[in-house]
């Protein structure tokens, strides 16, 4: 990848730095063998156009950066995973509809969205190799329907968590002086008999309660749960 592309690079390097977490990418570095696949043009505003345009080599070498450096991270203990949302064209016609008709939903609609509409076989054909090219053994790709977005949902939560087994994590294991102070501390919790002035009047409390109603009783607390739309 040229100066564009070293630059997405980099910010994975920098990301790479913070082990043990989660990360979401939306795309970063594979919009050089998408977006500019459709559009390239716009390789001559960045200065990374090869004289005569970009031919077969061109693209190819940047699968192979974007294959090398994934390769790296897979080395370096990096987990990748990488899902392809697959929509359909009427279904996203519904969906930008939908963002017009609704006006809570009208800041999602974007001119530029309706303008890449009309290449959408040549989108296609980009997405088709680009996935084909760097789909490999370290960092595959996941192709979802993404139509119904329930099912969509399931599946790439599937996904994640059948990435998160094949890890084999464990619970961090306490150093033995550790272990030694928690007995201590249960041991201390256990043997402790004085009761502070709050603890007599709750006890007493329940006395009165207990004098009052012979039986157990029992206090349910359930937690509503919102919906979302």
């Amino acid at each position: 990848m040229r100066r564009k592309g070293n630059a997405a690079f980099a910010s994975w390097r920098d990301w790479r730095r913070e082990t043990r977490s989660f990360s979401i990418f939306n795309r970063f570095y594979y919009e050089d063998v998408l977006v500019t696949r459709v559009h390239p043009e716009l390789l001559v505003k960045t200065h990374e156009s090869p004289a005569g345009g970009p031919d077969e080599k061109f693209w190819k070498d940047r699968y192979v950066d974007i294959n090398t450096f994934e390769h790296h991270l897979h080395r370096n203990k990096t987990r990748i995973v990488k899902v392809f949302l697959h929509l359909s064209k009427e279904e996203q016609k519904k969906r930008f509809l939908s963002r017009l008709e609704d006006p809570a939903k009208s800041r999602k609609f974007s001119m530029a969205d309706l303008a890449e509409r009309q290449h959408w076989d040549e989108y296609q054909v980009a997405y088709e190799e680009a996935l084909s090219a760097t789909s490999t053994p370290w960092a595959p790709w996941y192709v979802v329907p993404a139509d119904h977005k329930y099912a969509l949902r399931a599946l790439v939560g599937g996904i994640v968590v059948d990435a998160i087994d094949q890890m084999g994590l464990k619970s961090p294991e306490l150093a033995a002086d550790s272990l030694t102070a928690l007995a201590k501390a249960k041991d201390e919790l256990f043997h402790n008999t004085s009761r502070s002035p709050s603890d007599i009047r709750q006890r007493r409390l329940r006395r009165a309660l207990a004098s009052i109603f012979p039986g157990t009783i029992h206090i349910f607390l359930f937690k509503g749960v919102k919906g979302s739309t």
